[in-house]
C-alpha cells in the first residue's frame, strides 16, 4: 500500500502532512530532514562556497555595483520639492555634520575631549 512512499520530509506545522509522515514512518519510510533543516543545510553550504571563492566574487560584484550606480545617477529624473520630513532630515544631518566638523577642528587643535564635550554639549563617547 505505501510502497511508493519511501522518503519523507515532515514539517509539524502542516498537520495533514505530519499525519501522513506518521503513517509512512509506520510502514517503513525513512525521514531525511524537515524543511528547516534542509534550508539550514543549504544556507551553510552556500556560505561555505561563497567564503571559499570570495576573491573571485568580489571583482564582478564591484563592477556590477559601479554599473548600477552609474545607471542610477544618469537616469534619475528631477525630484520635486522635498517633503517636510525630508527637509527635517536634511536639516538635522547638516547640524550633525557641522557639529562633527567642529569636533574634528577642536581635536586637531589639541583640545582635551572633556572640554570639547562641555563646549559642544555632547558626551565624551563620540569623541
Amino acid at each position: 500500500m505505501w510502497d511508493w512512499l519511501s522518503v519523507v520530509c515532515p514539517h509539524t506545522a502542516d498537520k495533514p502532512f505530519f499525519a501522513l509522515w506518521l503513517v509512512a514512518k509506520r510502514f517503513g519510510a525513512v525521514q531525511v530532514a524537515d524543511r528547516w533543516h534542509l534550508l539550514r543545510n543549504l544556507s551553510d553550504a552556500l556560505r561555505t562556497v561563497v567564503s571559499r571563492h570570495r576573491k573571485a566574487i568580489r571583482h564582478p560584484a564591484r563592477s556590477v555595483a559601479v554599473r548600477i550606480a552609474v545607471s542610477d545617477t544618469s537616469t534619475k529624473e528631477p525630484v520635486g520639492p522635498a517633503t517636510k520630513l525630508e527637509q527635517t532630515r536634511q536639516h538635522n544631518r547638516q547640524i550633525r555634520e557641522e557639529r562633527y566638523a567642529e569636533m574634528r577642528h577642536l581635536r586637531d587643535e589639541g583640545v582635551p575631549p572633556s572640554v570639547i564635550a562641555s563646549v559642544l554639549g555632547v558626551s565624551k563617547s563620540p569623541l
